[in-house]
């Protein structure tokens, strides 16, 4: 997903490569700050790949854990791109029907 192996992803600050859509009252450094206080956080999101033109939307997990005696914030991300292109197309396909009624 960030076209990069495993070892540079590991010890990385993600913040910087994460964007909530426009016009979100809340930032990805909010849903951090939740996380460093304990709240685990689910949220959909986009990153943005080295590499890559177009940023990618995934869901987000961050949570706080232990992790060999050290606390750290857990970030999961899962590819959502396909899911939301199948969600533009239903919409548009409705859309068609309402116009053609």
């Amino acid at each position: 997903m960030l076209a990069t192996d495993r070892a540079n992803i590991v010890n990385t600050c993600i913040l910087p490569l994460l964007t909530l859509s426009m016009g979100c009252v809340a930032t990805v450094r909010d849903y951090w700050e939740k996380s460093v206080n304990g709240q685990g956080n689910n949220f959909e999101c986009w990153v943005i790949r080295p590499r890559e033109q177009a940023p990618l939307p995934v869901h987000a997990n961050l949570r706080r854990l232990l992790w060999q005696e050290e606390q750290i914030i857990f970030v999961t991300l899962r590819d959502i791109a396909a899911g939301k292109q199948l969600e533009e197309t239903l919409e548009i396909t409705a859309w068609k029907r309402l116009s053609e009624d």
